[in-house]
């Protein structure tokens, strides 16, 4: 938990800086962002596992590994692509607002610190249910991911395209 915290606070720090530095524009990151969530809110649609979360490569180093909390669980499970877009993109809209900024430190605390809460309580969970009830609750948060990406790819474009929406 604790790795995925750190990246995911690196990235919200540093991430829109980098971009910059990489002369990546923010409204090419919010459609490629988009478009990665696309992909991974339609593996969730059809429950397949993510093709974003790790390589074969990286799956037998994890099985080799002694301590999977950071590799595959922190990166790229807890803190990969998807999460790391979103949290540049959330602290791009933030710019230099402390108040939004603050609003989405506070979110990103929140949401690590349900899946913390979720993962001691994942045995009790499971038991309640049942792998019927985590597909459908799977599937209903690959809809809203999807109109999250979905919104992320517009904004991008009405902005390249200088529009409003």
């Amino acid at each position: 938990m604790t790795v995925a915290a750190g990246i995911m606070i690196t990235f919200a720090l540093v991430g829109h800086p980098l971009l910059q530095l990489l002369g990546i524009s923010l409204h090419a990151f919010y459609i490629a962002g988009g478009i990665l969530l696309f992909l991974i809110a339609i593996d969730m649609l059809f429950a397949r596992p993510s093709r974003t979360r790790e390589t074969p490569e990286e799956a037998e180093e994890g099985r080799m590994a002694s301590d999977v909390s950071v590799f595959p669980l922190a990166i790229p499970i807890m803190s990969g692509p998807g999460s790391m877009a979103t949290i540049v993109l959330f602290m791009s809209q933030a710019g230099t607002d402390w108040l939004k900024i603050g609003s989405v430190a506070i979110a990103l605390a929140v949401a690590l610190s349900c899946s913390f809460a979720i993962m001691l309580l994942s045995t009790r969970i499971m038991q309640i249910l049942r792998t019927t009830g985590v597909a459908v609750i799977g599937r209903v948060m690959g809809v809203i991911l999807a109109a999250l990406a979905t919104q992320f790819v517009i904004n991008g474009v009405t902005a390249v395209l200088g529009l409003k929406h």
